[in-house]
């Protein structure tokens, strides 16, 4: 009977001893956890405080901040009522869009995608991601023929490293309003008996059309306007949303070309680049006066087809209708 009472007994003390044991092993674990998740909440902190000091803005720069967060929130919101915001893969928005191999150049380095859209400041643009590489002259003096020789994803052989910088990198596209980039595109390729084989080819087959000694500008709107076919494949006036897929790609950053200096320079500054001298991106070549000179020779129904032609581009980037319509 005594064997039995001291059996119980012992059983007991173990049980408590152990339940003890465990009760203090576990408070220990606890509280390395809780110390382990204070220092790496501590870590979070200072990380968080360390990039907001790197990215102190003044308040000009806030207000860049802002026009990028309106011209973002615009763009998604008309993509949506558009009904051609939907979600595809990276891999399959480069496949399915044959303008983006052209369009797309990057800088591994910086880790920046730029869509590169013809009369929008190209040239500048591949002149940063080129000295951006560490070009230096080179890149200043043959600045598209670098960016297209090193910079361009058709140098890839694998789509999925493309869609990975697509997914990954930090994503600019300049744009320009409309009315303006189509002139610009006139004076540049077309007027004077135009430039390059091609578009001296266009020249004449327009000539040719109109029974005319020379190309006007509404010969050539009339061609963007009326032909048939699809003269919109020609990159200097083709449209934004072929050329740049901005309701497939989210783009983090919308540039305007009015404001293309200011918003460029925040660009740099906020992605880490230091004592980058930004090149020029404007002349007078096709100034508001210039713009606003040939339009007013141009027909109200002309330009309300060309406005009507190049709508979506308009509204996806918050250009107002044309003063002259």
């Amino acid at each position: 009977m005594y064997k039995r009472k001291y059996l119980r007994l012992g059983i007991i003390a173990v049980v408590l001893c152990f339940t003890v044991y465990c009760f203090f092993s576990i408070r220990h674990q606890y509280s390395k956890v809780k110390e382990n998740s204070s220092s790496r909440e501590s870590q979070e902190i200072q990380h968080n405080f360390a990039v907001s000091e790197k990215l102190r803005y003044t308040d000009a720069q806030r207000l860049v901040m802002e026009r990028f967060n309106k011209r973002s929130n615009h763009l998604k919101a008309t993509c949506s009522r558009l009904g051609t915001g939907r979600k595809l893969s990276s891999s399959s928005i480069y496949k399915k869009n044959i303008y983006l191999s052209k369009s797309l150049f990057y800088s591994d380095k910086w880790k920046v995608l730029m869509c590169l859209i013809p009369k929008c400041a190209t040239r500048s643009q591949a002149t940063f991601l080129g000295t951006s590489e560490g070009f230096g002259a080179e890149a200043i003096h043959h600045a598209y023929e670098i960016a297209e020789k090193y910079l361009s994803p058709r140098k890839e052989k694998s789509i999925e490293s493309v869609a990975k910088r697509i997914e990954e990198y930090t994503k600019v596209v300049v744009v320009r309003e409309p009315f303006s980039r189509i002139l610009s595109a006139f004076r540049d390729k077309i007027e004077n008996g135009g430039r390059g084989r091609h578009h001296i080819k266009l020249y004449n087959e327009i000539k040719k059309r109109t029974r005319s000694d020379n190309v006007t500008f509404s010969n050539f709107l009339n061609y963007l306007v009326r032909s048939h076919g699809d003269p919109q494949t020609d990159p200097h006036w083709n449209y934004y949303q072929r050329l740049c897929s901005p309701c497939h790609i989210d783009y983090h950053y919308v540039v305007h070309l009015d404001t293309f200096e200011e918003d460029l320079d925040f660009i740099i500054r906020t992605i880490g680049i230091n004592n980058y001298t930004l090149p020029p991106a404007f002349n007078s070549f096709t100034d508001n006066e210039t713009v606003h000179k040939y339009y007013r020779n141009v027909s109200y129904a002309l330009k309300n087809d060309l406005f009507l032609r190049y709508k979506t581009d308009f509204d996806l980037f918050e250009f107002n209708r044309p003063e002259t319509l």
